[in-house]
């Protein structure tokens, strides 16, 4: 026999074959190498994706959280504008009555006026522009009380109605109310 240690490896044929243990134990240790090796590389793979899925849902609950609150601000100054509106339309009703009732509707539309300059980060382009024209359809009204006819006060209402319009479409109100109604039916 040789040197080399040998072990015997019986064949199908039922002939024995002698083998190394050196060879046996290759056999058997390059496989789990393998194995370990594709498993380390697939481990690390995971934990890349698994980590890319943590960034970007982290990433969107932030920007959802932004926008939840955006959307809160938002509502509360339109909140605030409608008020406001409220109180130019009563001011201006009463405007004509009286000096004093001129000087109370020129504080008002001054309100507004500061209102829409002092949120137009939230305003739509179309909501400023028509805080703007009852603006300026509250100062001619005042100034030009004696002028100021059945057609003024017609297009200060059509003006807020449609203020009230561009606001509900910029909170998406109608939108809201029927994901409710949705929501509830099920």
């Amino acid at each position: 026999m040789s040197a080399e240690a040998s072990s015997v490896t019986p064949l199908v044929s039922g002939e024995v074959k002698k083998t190394s243990w050196s060879l046996d134990i290759r056999n058997a240790v390059i496989p789990s190498v393998v194995t370990t090796v594709f498993g380390f590389l697939i481990w690390n793979a995971q934990s890349h994706v698994q980590q890319s899925v943590d960034t970007g849902n982290q990433m969107l609950q932030t920007q959802m959280a932004m926008k939840e609150e955006f959307y809160k601000r938002r509502l509360s100054i339109y909140e605030e504008a409608c008020k406001n509106v409220a109180g130019v339309k009563s001011a201006l009703d009463k405007a004509g009555a009286a000096p004093a009732n001129e000087t109370e509707a020129m504080n008002k539309l001054e309100e507004l006026d500061k209102l829409n300059k002092s949120n137009a980060l939230y305003w739509s382009e179309d909501l400023e522009k028509r805080l703007a024209t009852l603006w300026e359809l509250g100062i001619d009204k005042v100034r030009y009380s004696k002028y100021a006819d059945k057609a003024s006060n017609e297009n200060i209402r059509t003006e807020i109605a449609a203020l009230h319009r561009q606001m509900k479409d910029d909170l998406a109100v109608e939108e809201m109310a029927r994901l409710i109604r949705e929501h509830r039916k099920q």
